[in-house]
């Protein structure tokens, strides 16, 4: 019953919200949904940024302005080498675990894959069952296609009212949910060896349209256990 009345009113309410209403961050400028960045080193790294939400870099122009380009930056300051980061901006989790052929043929080259869960996923309610169904398929799936020495990492959702306005009640729920959802997504990668989670709680963005400074911020965030995973790697031969 509650499945039903989330897939026949939740989901196509969010949804023509989302596509038409002046705070939705969808009104925003984004980058292309391709690019990669090249930060000069020794023996660089090669890392995948993947998904929805923070990844599609809402409010910049170009990748090199939002996370990515932060991302890879810190990285290289923090390993003390070379990094080369493809971002793909897609929800990678919206088809179930299904793995498109061409990203299939890029995952065997990285030494890290960075996945940025979708920005729906708190707004449409979605049910934790399913969105743990979906985090176990992603990570099942790309893990068969990475060498042995890759790292996979999920990133914490972003919480919604830090970068949209919501009612009292929304932000209470979506809240609540959020945290829910991120530990589907912690007891995922517990379940799969290959995988790492990794906690985001901004406290301090400036609103749905990100600045810079934001995903400076942000990068910042996540950039450490990244690094991390990255130097603890014994076998460098794809770099």
């Amino acid at each position: 019953m509650l499945q039903t009345v989330h897939d026949l009113i939740v989901r196509p309410a969010v949804l023509r919200w989302h596509s038409t209403s002046d705070m939705s961050w969808r009104s925003l400028s984004s980058p292309a949904s391709t690019a990669q960045i090249e930060i000069a080193g020794p023996d660089p790294d090669r890392v995948l940024l993947v998904g929805g939400g923070m990844t599609v870099g809402w409010g910049m122009t170009s990748h090199d302005q939002a996370l990515a380009g932060s991302l890879a930056r810190q990285l290289s300051a923090l390993t003390g080498r070379g990094v080369s980061l493809d971002v793909i901006a897609h929800d990678i989790l919206c088809d179930e675990g299904t793995i498109a052929p061409a990203l299939s043929q890029l995952l065997p080259t990285f030494d890290a894959i960075v996945i940025t869960p979708g920005d729906l996923d708190t707004l449409l309610l979605l049910p934790l069952r399913t969105y743990r169904h979906r985090v176990d398929a992603v990570l099942d799936a790309i893990t068969e296609l990475i060498p042995a020495h890759s790292h996979l990492l999920v990133i914490g959702l972003v919480p919604m009212p830090t970068v949209i306005t919501m009612s009292q009640a929304m932000r209470w729920l979506t809240t609540r949910l959020c945290a829910a959802l991120d530990r589907e997504a912690r007891l995922a990668c517990a379940s799969h060896s290959r995988a790492a989670f990794v906690p985001f709680h901004p406290t301090d963005t400036p609103g749905r349209g990100g600045t810079g400074r934001t995903y400076e911020t942000w990068a910042g965030m996540i950039a450490p256990m990244i690094s991390e995973k990255l130097n603890s790697s014994s076998d460098q031969s794809i770099r």
